[in-house]
């Protein structure tokens, strides 16, 4: 497997096939059914590979996971590198990325994602507002809020101002005050700034779960190097 390849490379060793990875990578056309070589695979497109034979073995296996924007060497932006821990690929990007069944922000979905938010945030043209999710209307923060649980430790009293039938505005006033973004609000704002109808991802399976934490740490060094010398901005996982 790739993953597993890569990871009997040294740093530098490791960065040249990236980069060569990279490089071709974005000069193909995205994955398809009509081009299952691809390795670019469009966000709205997890749900068809994960069924077609040129990826589905693939997408059932653990490993790393890398978000980008954009088509051509010269142009695209890497934005995100992730590992499966316990999970699938496929689990992995449908249960925190990818909406299967929604592109847009709804009542049904059990977790907020960040492509969902990025949809949304774009198609209500709000995805160049500046200041984060605290600047932004309350019609989306109540949205975010009935998925509290990703607010973090005082997701209790969110939870008892919910049970106390407080206004939608009371809430948000008070989780603006109190709490940062879910990572999905900030990496969806990511993407939307970006372009939602260019962001990208692509799969690196291993062998077993441990193999792509190792792969992870190591990927997350190189993806940065890269970002960096090619004069793109930061990934977005935390250093």
């Amino acid at each position: 497997m790739l993953g597993d390849d890569w990871l009997k490379l040294t740093q530098d060793d490791l960065y040249d096939a990236f980069d060569e990875w990279i490089r071709k990578a974005s000069e193909e056309d995205y994955w398809s059914e009509c081009n299952p070589t691809g390795q670019r695979i469009h966000w709205q497109s997890l749900n068809a590979a994960s069924n077609h034979p040129s990826k589905k073995t693939q997408l059932d296996t653990p490993g790393c996971y890398l978000f980008g924007w954009g088509s051509s060497y010269d142009k695209v932006v890497l934005r995100y590198v992730g590992q499966t821990g316990a999970n699938t690929l496929k689990g992995r990007l449908s249960s925190r990325y990818i909406p299967i069944k929604y592109s847009t922000l709804h009542p049904e979905d059990s977790k907020i994602k960040h492509c969902a938010i990025a949809t949304w945030l774009t198609k209500n043209e709000l995805a160049n507002v500046d200041g984060g999710w605290k600047q932004l209307p309350d019609k989306f923060d109540s949205l975010i809020l009935r998925h509290y649980k990703n607010f973090g430790p005082s997701k209790k009293r969110v939870r008892s101002k919910i049970n106390n039938n407080q206004s939608t505005n009371e809430i948000v006033k008070y989780a603006k005050t109190h709490y940062k973004a879910p990572l999905a609000v900030r990496d969806g704002e990511d993407f939307a700034k970006f372009g939602i109808d260019e962001i990208w991802f692509a799969i690196f399976p291993v062998s077993d779960k441990a193999t792509a934490k190792r792969l992870e740490d190591k990927l997350k060094l190189i993806v940065r190097r890269w970002n960096k010398k090619h004069g793109r901005p930061d990934i977005l996982n935390r250093r």
